[in-house]
């Protein structure tokens, strides 16, 4: 069996649809962690997330695509300090463990580091070691966790 061939760039309006789409079910997959809540409610809602002028704002959406099929996407918050925060990275299903992922993961921090960034960070849900283990692979490392509780 052949290594897929994934090609990452920056997301276009045509890709909206798709992109939503990815969002939805990366937060659904999201609920089977705690912190989903949290984490939806802090990146708000799709369409204010979505650029409506140059998509390569303060927060790109980047896309991975096999044979003319977008697999996955991510959103890097350029402007979050203090440095860029890679808030939401989603491949399908099918995709996934194939290269997709990495191959996106790497795209976002080329990219970042054309713009004057020396690094990155990314979140991850408590629990989702899909998503920890991507990181960690492509030199990644877990420096931080959020505790929380109400009073």
């Amino acid at each position: 069996m052949s290594t897929p061939d994934f090609l990452c760039r920056l997301a276009t309006q045509a890709d909206r649809e798709v992109v939503e789409s990815f969002d939805r079910a990366s937060s659904e997959e999201g609920r089977l962690f705690r912190g989903v809540e949290v984490l939806d409610e802090s990146l708000g809602s799709f369409a204010n997330r979505w650029p409506t002028g140059s998509m390569s704002g303060a927060m790109p959406f980047f896309v991975v695509v096999e044979q003319g099929e977008i697999v996955g996407f991510a959103i890097l918050d350029r402007a979050a300090e203090p440095r860029p925060l890679l808030t939401r990275i989603y491949v399908t299903p099918r995709a996934r463990e194939l290269g997709a992922g990495a191959a996106l993961l790497n795209y976002v921090t080329a990219h970042a580091e054309r713009e004057g960034a020396d690094s990155i960070d990314a979140l991850s849900l408590p629990g989702d070691r899909e998503t920890k283990n991507l990181y960690e692979r492509q030199g990644m490392k877990a420096r931080l966790i959020i505790a929380s509780r109400s009073t």
